[in-house]
């Protein structure tokens, strides 16, 4: 097991999907940063040698928000809505969905995210 930005990364996986259970990154990030690491995504994670694991976290470290910064980059970016009273902020305020969704229905998700 390997720990990269907190998240302790499962050694039987390829790193490429290894990486994507950080928050924050995705399948796509994840093969960006290999890419400019000269790492193979195929190889296994427990494969890594200790060099190829600090580069990774460095690039993570400077490149990309990741875990709880971007969680807290996120929630400010809600907050701000909510004050400024735009029509997102209002709905994430009322608990409704934001994006056009209906709400006759289907809006169980919605409402139950913010109580």
């Amino acid at each position: 097991m390997i720990n990269i930005a907190g998240v302790l990364l499962s050694s039987k996986k390829q790193i490429f999907i290894s990486l994507t259970a950080i928050y924050g990154i995705s399948q796509k990030t994840s093969y960006d940063i290999l890419h400019q690491e000269c790492i193979p995504p195929s190889k296994l994670t427990k494969e890594l040698t200790i060099q190829e694991i600090i580069k990774i976290k460095q690039n993570i470290q400077q490149n990309y928000s990741v875990e709880n910064d971007l969680k807290k980059i996120i929630k400010t970016h809600i907050l701000r809505l909510k004050k400024i009273n735009t029509y997102k902020g209002k709905r994430h305020k009322q608990s409704l969905p934001v994006r056009g969704q209906r709400t006759k229905t289907n809006a169980k998700t919605a409402k139950n995210k913010n109580k």
